[in-house]
């Protein structure tokens, strides 16, 4: 079976694995906070040219699983880690029970 499974690149942004997006923000009178967005899946994307200003964009649409509150930096660092945890855990009984329904 180990034959079948071949490691690739995606060829569209949809076809990227979950990941997490980090955001940081911060003024110019040195004030900082943190959010973090997770287990972000990207659902399509679209592109368009504007020819009145010159400018080509792409959007995508996403969701995500979960996203912790903007704070503070040294108080944000608790809340990533429990995510993090949490999310590890979901994602291997996820794969345990993918594993199981495949053999079956």
């Amino acid at each position: 079976m180990s034959g079948f499974k071949e490691l690739s690149l995606p060829w569209y942004s949809d076809q990227i694995l979950p990941f997490d997006i980090s955001v940081a923000f911060t003024n110019e009178y040195g004030a900082a906070a943190a959010s973090k967005i997770y287990a972000v899946e990207i659902l399509n994307e679209g592109y368009g040219i504007s020819i009145d200003d010159a400018v080509s964009e792409m959007q995508a649409t996403f969701v995500a699983r979960g996203i912790s509150p903007m704070q503070s930096p040294g108080n944000a660092v608790g809340i990533f880690v429990i995510w993090s945890r949490l999310y590890s855990r979901l994602s291997l009984i996820h794969d345990q029970r993918q594993s199981t329904s495949s053999v079956s």
